[in-house]
């Protein structure tokens, strides 16, 4: 019952922003009209008449009749549309078809990730910034409160940048994001502990025009979301450049490991391609490196800062 899901889907959405918190949508009945693959043995586990049964019962044919119905289409309109719909997907299959076949492993390499973006003259000249008057005492410092600074400096003037992780409104994991909300409230965001989902929404993010930094806590905690990471770090590769999604990734990682037993602080990283993948030692590195990664990020690429925890 679409009037139904929508409905529904309201009120989730209303009780999720009035109350900031979650809210799980349960449907229950889908039909499923078809098998898994054209190798799914249905009459393993259903009978004919059921399977029949469910091959009718379309949704969306019925959405479609109540709109009739309704008078919110006429049959007219109805069937331009699906005629338009036809042929947009005939002719989008026609294309990909027409596309030159990739034969060639540096066209291959090639469509990996984006092209690094050169180092301009200036790319040091935030060092020296009045706004940033820490950067110039020579006081040394612990590399957490460079990596903080930095981040603040990216915020202050990418105004497009976006900061996403989880707990990062309150400081984050060793306070690596602490004052940060205060200075940029609308861009500092905390997320629920669903690394897939957040990955996703950085992805979304990027291919909005926006400037994903996104925080994930642990190294170990990639595999909860690996399946939108891997779809990130091939993205350009699927879509020839046309979809960029660049970001920077941190996450913390790299050391004896020994915090938290197997599902923190662990230091075994998969990178596929298309994943810049980058780690600092000291405090001055980092904020250099930081920078790059920005600017690369700009650039369509994607960058994992792993931090030393």
């Amino acid at each position: 019952d679409a009037h139904a899901v929508y409905a529904a889907s309201v009120s989730a959405v209303g009780r999720a922003r009035t109350t900031r918190t979650p809210a799980v949508l349960v449907f229950d009945g889908v039909p499923r009209r078809f098998g898994h693959a054209a190798t799914d043995r249905q009459r393993a586990y259903l009978d004919d008449a059921e399977i029949e049964r469910r091959f009718r019962r379309d949704p969306l044919a019925e959405l479609c009749a109540d709109a009739l119905d309704r008078g919110v289409l006429s049959l007219a309109e109805l069937t331009e549309r699906e005629l338009y719909i036809a042929e947009a997907t005939v002719a989008a299959f026609d294309t990909a078809a027409a596309e030159p076949k990739l034969n060639d492993r540096a066209d291959l390499v090639r469509r990996v990730a984006a092209p690094l973006a050169p180092l301009s003259s200036n790319h040091l000249a935030w060092r020296t910034s009045s706004e940033h008057p820490n950067e110039t005492t020579g006081r040394k410092d612990v590399l957490r409160k460079h990596a903080t600074r930095v981040i603040r400096e990216t915020l202050d003037r990418e105004k497009d940048a976006v900061y996403v992780g989880e707990d990062c409104v309150h400081g984050g994991y060793y306070l690596m994001t602490e004052g940060l909300h205060a200075a940029h409230p609308r861009r500092v965001r905390d997320f629920p502990p669903d690394e897939t989902s957040l990955l996703g929404a950085a992805a979304g993010l990027a291919q909005r025009g926006f400037l994903p930094i996104v925080e994930m806590p642990y190294a170990k905690y990639l595999d909860c979301g690996a399946d939108q990471f891997y779809e990130i770090a091939i993205h350009h590769w699927l879509s020839n450049g046309t979809r960029p999604n660049g970001m920077v990734i941190r996450l913390q990682g790299f050391d004896r490991g020994l915090f938290g037993g197997n599902f923190h602080t662990h230091n075994e990283l998969r990178l596929p391609p298309g994943v810049d993948a980058v780690c600092f030692s000291n405090g001055a590195d980092y904020v250099r490196g930081f920078r790059h990664a920005v600017r690369q990020a700009r650039a369509g690429r994607v960058v994992m800062v792993v931090d030393p925890t």
